[in-house]
């Protein structure tokens, strides 16, 4: 059982020691984390995760500071492995944006009604809906 309602679910596959693995990540804002694990055998995904040590907990509480998250929206995995979070990133490297409508600017909506998604293509530009402002902004990776 979650502990609330996940914003989105994204699943991916990964060669690893020349076997191929299932990931499973969760956005669940209103615990201000990002759940990584990888899945059960023979692609069927099981939830909770198989074991605790194949999950990762991305946020470490509610906030702005470095690794914590506010409302975590969505989620995606860069060319690199690490991960891409609409709010926080989990092992901080940086961050960027504000509220507005000029470039690189964003409105996810109000308190209530929170929109939005990122997404990283084959060459590792990262894509994000700004869907306030009715328009999909692209970054060079």
């Amino acid at each position: 059982m979650l502990p609330g309602q996940a914003s989105e679910m994204r699943s991916w596959k990964q060669e690893r020691n020349e076997r191929i693995e299932s990931w499973l990540g969760l956005c669940l804002p209103e615990q201000h984390e990002v759940w990584i694990g990888r899945t059960g055998q023979g692609g069927r995904f099981r939830w909770p995760f198989s074991s605790p040590l194949t999950t990762t907990i991305i946020g470490k509480g509610i906030g702005e500071d470095e690794g914590e998250f506010i409302f975590p929206l969505s989620m995606a995995r860069g060319l690199d492995g690490r991960f891409v979070v609409l709010d926080a990133e989990g092992n901080y490297v940086t961050q960027f944006g504000r509220e507005g409508s000029g470039p690189g600017e964003f409105n996810f909506g109000t308190v209530e009604d929170l929109v939005g998604s990122i997404a990283v293509d084959d060459e590792g530009a990262l894509y994000v809906a700004d869907v306030g402002n009715g328009r999909i902004q692209k970054f060079a990776p």
